[in-house]
């Protein structure tokens, strides 16, 4: 068994509007006060898995749309 990190965030250059969305928001809170200048969203997903399955294929096949985003796998240490 194999334990896996996926990080999936939006390439650069692509327009993050949730992310834009909650950073004007937030700043106009009164503990704020414009002190956040960007806010990005991504998702972080969490996989264990056996040996044989190849993590890259999931990830372009259904975890990220790698037209718009971008992802990282990393492999975590299994007790």
């Amino acid at each position: 068994m194999r334990k896996y990190e996926i990080i999936v965030m939006l390439r650069d250059g692509v327009k993050d509007n949730e992310g834009f969305a909650i950073m004007k928001a937030a700043n106009t809170m009164s503990f704020v006060e414009n002190k956040i200048h960007n806010f990005i969203i991504g998702k972080v997903m969490y996989v264990t898995c056996e040996d044989d399955l190849d993590m890259k294929i999931l990830c372009e096949k259904l975890l990220a749309n790698t037209v718009i985003e971008k992802y990282e796998i990393n492999e975590l240490c299994t007790d």
